[in-house]
This record gives C-alpha cells, structure tokens and sequence, in this order.
C-alpha cells in the first residue's frame, strides 16, 4: 500500500537567514546556551490515501442502515422473523442486531456531521493561519539584521526595539499555534472514542453476524416453508377429485349428475343425490379459506425472502469494512497526534527566540533565529498535511450511499489498462476512480461523472485521467456534462476503438526536461484541454524550483480553454528515474507549488 511521503519544502523567502554566521560557529558560545535544534523533520504524518477509501467505504456502508428502532422495526418486523429467531440459543437476537446496527448509524452519521466538519474547520484555520503569516515573518526580516549586527550592543535602543518588534509578531505566531495545538488535541480525542467505538461494535458485528448466519433461513428453507400450505390445499384438493371420480363411477355416467361450479378454484364437480348444494357450499368455504393460507404463506416467503437478504448483506457489508476502517482511524488518529506534536513544538522553538535574541554575546544573538528556522519547517509540515487534510475531508464530507457496490469490487488482476491518477473539480480523485471505473482490460466512465462529491459548488467542474496501456500513457479530459447521462467513455487496450465522445482523448509523449530538472511532465491539462505548447511545458519546468510555483491561469497556460468558466488544471508528471506517476492540481487564479 502507497503511503504519501511529505517532503520538507525548501528554506525560501523572509525565513531564510539574512546573515551568514558559518564563521563563527567555532566561537565558544556561554554556558547553558543552546542553540536552536535543527530537527530534522522526516514527517510524522502518514497521509495514507486509502485510509479514506476505506474509511469511506464504511461510512457509505453504515449510512445504508436503519437510522432508528423504529426505522429498523419498520423494515424488518419482529414477527416476520419470529421462528427463525427462536433457534438462536442466546437469545434476543433480534434486539442485539437492531441496536448494534442502529448504533454503527448514529456513531457514522454523527463522524460525517459533526467530527468531519471540525476537521475541516481545524485545516481551514491552519491554511488561514498560513496566510497572515505573512505579515508577521516581514516583520521579523525586516528587524532581523539589527539582531543579527555584531557591531550593535544589546543595551543599544535599535537593537531592543528590533527584539520588542520581532517577539510581538512571534507572539501572533505562538498564539496561533496554540490555539490549533488546542484543537487538535480535542479532535485526538474525539477521533480516539469513535476508534474505540468501531473497535467494540466490530466485535458486535461479527457476533451478530455469526448468529444470523446460522439460524436466518436458506432460500429452500424459505421454499419449502412457503410450499407447506400450497401441500395442504393440493391434499384437499386430491380428495375432492378421488370423490368426484367415485360420484361419477357410482353415478355410470360423467353427465348424469348435478354439476356444481366450485368458485374457489374454478372447476366443476359432479354430484350425486346424497350430495347437497349446502356440502358443496362448505366445501367451497373450505377450499377458499386453505386458498388463502397458501397465498399468505407465499407472500410473506416473499418478503422473508427479501427482508433476509437485504439484512445479511447490510451486515456483511458492515463486516467486510469495519475492521478496514479501525485501520483507517488509527493512522487519522496518528496524523492528529502529529497535528498536536508538531503545534506544540514551534511554540517551543519560538519561545526560545527572544532568550536567545538578548545574550550579552553580539555574534550569538543572530544563532536565535536558528530556533525559527526549525520551527519554519515544523510549520511547513503542519500546513502541507492541513491542506492533504483539507482534500480528503471534502470528500468524507459528501459521502453518500451511492455507488458502494462499485466502490466496494476490488480492481482484476493482472489488469492490461491500469489507470494512474484521476482528478474532478481540481481534487486528487485516483484512488476512488480506480475503484470505480477500472474493470482490468478497459476503463468506463460515465458521460455525466456523479460519482465524487462536489468539491467545488456551482461551478461546472472537469474529470481528467492519466492511464496506461503497457508502456504507452494516454491521458482524457472532459467537460463535466460533454455528454448524455446514458453514455459511456470507453478506454481500451486498442486506441482505435475506444471511445471518448467529444472529449480530449490522445497519447502522452513525455516533454523532455531540463538537465537540472528533478522531474519530467507527461501531461498538462487546462480545463477541458491538453496543452502542448512548448511555452506552456517551458513555464512548468520553470515554475518546478523557483518560487512562487504554477499560477493557474489564462496567459501562462495557453489561453483560455473554456470561456466564462472558473477552471482547474492538472499537471501529470514523474521524478527522472522513477515510473510512479504523480500530479499538482490547481483552480483558476491559484498558485500551486510542486513539493521539493
């Protein structure tokens, strides 16, 4: 399983050091002075894509279950399981399997409601906090070489009021963090009793499953169940014909006797003198009354049929994802844990600063920003995994009970098409999509995607995929409603006979890449279109090390590809040497930097 790697980004801007202290670091520094610890952050984060597939599965699979008793007694009625339940020998199945079904609704619904939400608030104000640091770092370069002079005294005012001037923005930063450290520490929480929960109901789970499994009837069960009344009636009915053939051998003639039309069954009978109108009267009661049995009988056959299957499968689907998602929440619970570590740790480093900035020791006060600088790439961290947070929290934000029997049908084997990243609406959407639409030797998607949640609300949105097919790459893109509902994009092995409408749909030549370039494009996408303008390609490999990174729009990516429409574009690339594809989304009038 592929776990996403986050790299340090590299040391750039107001936070790089403005003075070059190398030389004199072989100085004897004070007693008890420490310089600022460097740590050399290989990230705590997991980031673990299919933590959420699976996490989502989950939750698309508890939302399918009965949201209340009532609901549930409503669905599946006591009495229509009432003699299969009896053979349970622990008894009171049928309350143990409502409560805990019920329970798995309410812990997800209120996961998706509630606790997701939160996070998202929590990487919102993470990426905020981002924003207006900005500000506060141009404070602190601006001072920064006052601190820093060996020639200024400490008792000297420019050098006090540059150490007052930088500690007030560091205190903006400190309550900053402070105030996220607090909240993560609250999800940690939160996130730690829903893991727990799911642990206990995943036991749960397999009790009740296990019971049901062995007492909920077989389809022939069910049958013969069914067929028990139907046995009845054909029994009266034999006895009535023996006695129709005895009237009639008795009588010597079929049409010599009385004729009675029996109205239950639609048939005629024969009589003979010793028989009455009121026998045959009560016979016919009698025949509608049994008639009536068997068709109750194989109407709620019917619908135990029914009732039983849809119950199993909602267990089984619970079954088959719920120790997955315990999986899931523990890496989440990890992730978080980091959020709180890595908080609590630039507070550190920046409280350190301003012991720092007033040693007597001219050379050694510029050694304080050494503690910003570790605490810069603490930052870094934090808010790359905010916004990988953020992504991901949209669509556990959306999820919904569509789509769970595809999501939940694992990709063939030994696939001949593999496809290898996908986005809609500016949102990394690969792992779901290979769940989704790979069905090993083609890729199918449908004309009008629904399958994702809305990443971005009332704007038309764009799905683009990259796959391949051996060692050739292909890549697609498409106007979110190019086509009809009822049409299907096809992607074969053969290129001449797939199908992609009126969408973009062509091979990749990867772009040959500068020699001090770490990566190589396969392709870039603008809105609906693939853009091959060797201006375009220039620009990327331009933007891959230098700040500020992509600016998505118009004039640096070719022109405008879809008029009077907002657009998301995607870059799909490769590090040299390495087969793994990877991609950088953005949305117009954005700026994206690629990951060092």
């Amino acid at each position: 399983m592929a776990t996403a790697q986050v790299v340090t980004p590299k040391q750039v801007g107001p936070w790089a050091k403005a003075a070059d202290v190398a030389s004199n670091v072989m100085k004897p520094a004070p007693a008890g002075f420490v310089a600022g610890d460097p740590k050399a952050i290989a990230s705590q984060f997991i980031l673990n894509d299919q933590a959420f597939v699976d996490l989502q599965l989950y939750i698309r699979a508890a939302l399918m279950l009965p949201g209340s008793n009532v609901q549930f007694d409503m669905e599946f009625p006591e009495t229509l399981f009432r003699d299969w339940l009896a053979k349970d020998k622990k008894g009171d199945l049928y309350n143990q399997t409502k409560s805990t079904l019920v329970d798995i609704f309410a812990r997800c619904y209120n996961f998706q409601n509630n606790t997701v939400d939160r996070m998202l608030a929590f990487t919102d104000k993470l990426l905020k906090f981002s924003l207006t640091e900005d500000e506060r770092v141009a404070a602190i370069a601006k001072h920064r070489p006052v601190v820093e002079d060996e020639n200024l005294v400490l008792s000297d005012p420019k050098v006090k009021a540059a150490i007052g001037a930088i500690w007030s923005a560091c205190q903006g930063l400190i309550a900053d963090a402070s105030a996220a450290e607090a909240e993560a520490s609250k999800l940690v929480e939160v996130l730690r009793q829903f893991h727990t929960d799911t642990v206990v109901d995943a036991t749960r789970v397999e009790d009740i499953q296990r019971r049901t499994n062995a007492v909920f009837p077989s389809p022939d069960d069910i049958s013969r169940s069914a067929s028990t009344e139907y046995q009845k009636l054909h029994l009266q009915l034999k006895k009535m014909y023996d006695d129709q053939l005895e009237a009639s051998r008795r009588i010597g003639w079929p049409n010599s006797g009385a004729l009675i039309y029996i109205n239950s069954i639609g048939s005629v009978m024969y009589c003979n003198d010793k028989q009455t109108w009121d026998k045959f009267a009560e016979i016919d009661r009698s025949l509608q009354q049994t008639w009536g049995q068997a068709e109750k009988a194989h109407q709620n056959a019917i619908r135990l049929s029914a009732k039983t299957d849809s119950l199993k499968t909602m267990i089984k689907r619970i079954g088959d994802t719920i120790n997955k998602a315990i999986n899931a929440l523990d890496k989440i619970c990890k992730d978080f844990v980091s959020f709180k570590g890595e908080l609590e740790y630039i507070q550190t480093k920046i409280k350190g600063m301003k012991g720092a900035m007033e040693i007597e020791v001219e050379w050694l006060r510029g050694l304080a920003f050494a503690e910003l600088d570790a605490a810069r790439i603490s930052w870094n961290q934090v808010r790359i995994a905010a916004s990988y947070y953020r992504e991901h929290g949209v669509l556990l934000k959306n999820t919904d009970k569509e789509n769970l029997e595809a999501l939940q049908r694992p990709p063939p084997a030994g696939e001949e098409v593999e496809l290898l990243g996908a986005t809609f609406g500016g949102i990394n959407v690969t792992k779901l999509a290979i769940s989704l639409y790979s069905r090993g030797t083609s890729i199918e998607v449908p004309g009008v995607v629904r399958d994702f949640s809305d990443p971005w609300m009332n704007v038309e949105k764009t799905y683009t995929m990259l796959y391949r097919v051996g060692s050739e790459h292909r890549v697609f893109a498409s106007k979110e409603y190019a086509a009809q509902e009822s049409f299907i994009y096809t992607f074969r092995k053969d290129f001449g006979k797939s199908t992609a409408g009126s969408s973009h749909h062509s091979r990749v030549t990867p772009r040959q890449a500068p020699n001090d370039c770490p990566i190589e494009i396969l392709a870039v996408i603008w809105g609906p279109e693939k853009r091959d303008q060797q201006s375009v390609i220039d620009y990327v490999y331009r933007c891959v090390n230098n700040a500020p990174g992509i600016v998505w729009s118009n004039e640096k990516l070719g022109g405008d590809s879809w008029p009077r429409t907002q657009k998301t574009g995607v870059i799909y690339y490769r590090r040299k040497g390495t087969d793994k594809v990877q991609l950088l989304v953005g949305r117009e009038r954005e700026v994206t930097q690629f990951n060092a």
